[in-house]
């Protein structure tokens, strides 16, 4: 069974990985948040954030021209 938890847990969980420098866990998170974003439909990345809650959204960098966001739309 999934377990829902917050941000700030989630940053924490992927600093608390092997070979991950917690100090740059959370830009590590709004990388990947970002590059998701470019890399499928703007329908797509909508679904995947959904299921999260709202605060993961405040992370994510804004889509520049041609962004993968776009498509589709």
């Amino acid at each position: 069974m999934a377990t829902a938890f917050g941000l700030d847990e989630f940053v924490r969980r992927v600093g608390d990985r092997p070979g991950v420098d917690r100090a740059l866990a959370g830009a590590g998170v709004r990388a990947v948040l970002t590059t998701l974003g470019e890399a499928v439909t703007r329908d797509e990345f909508e679904n995947a954030m959904a299921q999260l809650p709202e605060e993961f959204s405040q992370v994510i960098e804004p889509v520049g021209a041609g962004g993968g966001r776009r498509r589709g739309s």
